[in-house]
């Protein structure tokens, strides 16, 4: 089994927001990783709007935490190959004062206790590739939702 957790975090820059979405990261990590080993879960992400750079406060807790993320660790293994790819998601938001900004994260984590780039779990799933995906890949359905994110993906085998 695998264990899918989708959160969306506080907005905000102020010090109380920046704690309050590290407090928030910690909690659906917990719950996550609390699931997974009641299922015998192999492998768990954690996804959604996280309202920060992969750097944020939230994101480097959770890398503290044995989570890895797919962003970064497929640019690792794309620059570690030498055979080049992406190694940036690029824009997945406008803000509402117009900026454009990288806040919606994909986490994986396994339950081995080793965490290598694009490696997770002992069975062998390894990170394919992680993308955002564009408007032009969306099926026209899908337009009807009017939300002002972008779409992201991992692969995983």
């Amino acid at each position: 089994p695998v264990v899918v957790a989708c959160c969306h975090l506080q907005y905000g820059g102020r010090e109380t927001e920046v704690a309050t979405r590290a407090y928030q990261a910690a909690a659906v990590a917990a719950a996550a990783e609390s699931m997974a080993a009641d299922a015998g879960a192999s492998m768990a992400f954690l996804v959604g709007d996280f309202n920060e750079i992969a750097s944020g406060t939230a994101c480097a807790m959770l890398e503290n935490r044995n989570w890895t993320n797919a962003v970064s660790a497929a640019a690792t293994a794309a620059l570690d190959s030498g055979t080049g790819g992406r190694t940036a998601i690029g824009s997945t938001h406008l803000t509402h004062e117009g900026t454009a900004l990288s806040c919606d994260h994909i986490f994986c984590t396994d339950f081995g206790g080793g965490r290598y780039a694009g490696c997770f779990d002992a069975a062998g799933s390894r990170l394919d590739d992680a993308r955002r995906v564009g408007v032009e890949a969306y099926h026209p359905e899908f337009a009807l939702l009017d939300s002002d994110h972008l779409p992201v993906r991992a692969d995983v085998s």
